[in-house]
């Protein structure tokens, strides 16, 4: 008795949910997502940056938390407009297809 050669999985695989998200994993989709989400993540590392910064300072009071602010705000803030601008500008390429 000859056993079949055919994969069992075959016909699982032909179902039309098993096509889409085989579909979906092969689309530029997936890719998109991931580099949207990169993007996001760097261009939020000043934000990040800050918390951790106050997180460790601690400060007590008022004055403390204004100084902090306005410390976090002169040497990171224009980074993170540079790169909340680069981003979304990267972001809005990779979702028209212009990049």
């Amino acid at each position: 008795m000859k056993l079949p050669t055919r994969n069992p999985l075959d016909k699982l695989m032909n179902t039309s949910i098993a096509k889409k998200i085989k579909d979906f994993a092969n689309s530029n989709m997936v890719t998109k997502f991931l580099v949207s989400m990169i993007v996001a993540v760097v261009a939020l590392i000043p934000t990040w940056l800050y918390f951790s910064a106050r997180w460790l300072i601690e400060p007590a009071d008022f004055w403390q938390e204004l100084a902090v602010i306005i410390i976090c705000t002169t040497l990171m803030g224009w980074l993170q407009v540079l790169l909340l601008i680069g981003g979304i500008y990267i972001i809005v390429g990779i979702i028209t297809d212009q990049i």
